[in-house]
């Protein structure tokens, strides 16, 4: 029998939404669309990209896991364009990345996620085995990796803002 607890990661999948809310509640619209000197994504982008992601990649894969079907190919870094992330709403992506996340908590919620159900797999072709299990732990290490993602873009943000001032008091992005 497996240590792993699901229902952690269902509950962490829950609480994304309000995470995500509050991160960007009340941004200026060139908040939302700033980038940093390195090209990394904007805010704007990454709710673009969490969408495209509830639609297209983790729930999808774990109902094709259980489907026994193989995966389609995605291309994340390619809907950026595709899908003109920089050119949406942040308040319209919100609403819909909340719909979306709604409908796949009450999927998972609807199964019985058990031992069998954790360790049922699909035998990727570039990344090996990947189980049930596997991606409900990623799809919320995943929102948590977006945070930080859109704390660093927060942070780059007062930077720029603060001009001639420094922030260095504040400690550094790369503690040592």
């Amino acid at each position: 029998m497996t240590s792993a607890c699901p229902q952690s990661a269902i509950d962490s999948l829950k609480r994304f939404p309000l995470m995500l809310k509050s991160l960007v509640h009340g941004l200026s619209e060139e908040n939302l669309l700033f980038r940093p000197e390195d090209g990394s994504w904007s805010i704007l982008e990454i709710l673009g990209h969490l969408v495209d992601e509830e639609k297209l990649d983790f729930p999808r894969r774990m109902k094709l896991i259980l489907e026994g079907q193989d995966w389609p190919s995605i291309d994340p870094v390619g809907w950026a364009q595709k899908h003109a992330y920089q050119d949406q709403r942040a308040d319209r992506q919100m609403t819909e990345f909340v719909k979306l996340r709604s409908h796949s908590i009450e999927w998972l919620e609807s199964l019985e996620i058990n031992e069998a159900l954790l360790v049922t797999d699909y035998d990727n072709p570039n990344l090996g085995p990947l189980s049930f299990g596997d991606l409900l732990f990623a799809w919320s290490a995943h929102d948590l990796l977006h945070v930080r993602q859109i704390s660093r873009r927060l942070f780059e943000w007062n930077e720029k803002q603060a001009g001639e001032f420094q922030v260095a008091y504040a400690g550094s992005w790369h503690p040592k």
